[in-house]
């Protein structure tokens, strides 16, 4: 970690510098999580919309 912050403070040099560029490709990965995250909540929201008609039509 910077500023020798991590609890494994101890790995230095080209250790831990080859640990960080994961640590960015994880929080990439996070990222992408999250947008696919948002995209299953918006089809939620889309098969809940849907679920309101068929109970509106049942209601007919």
């Amino acid at each position: 970690g910077k500023n020798g912050a991590c609890p494994n403070g101890k790995v230095v040099g080209s250790s831990s510098k080859g640990v960080e560029p994961t640590g960015l490709s994880l929080e990439s990965t996070g990222l992408t999580l999250e947008s696919t995250r948002l995209t299953l909540e918006s089809t939620g929201l889309t098969l809940e919309s849907t679920g309101l008609t068929l109970e509106s039509t049942g209601l007919s």
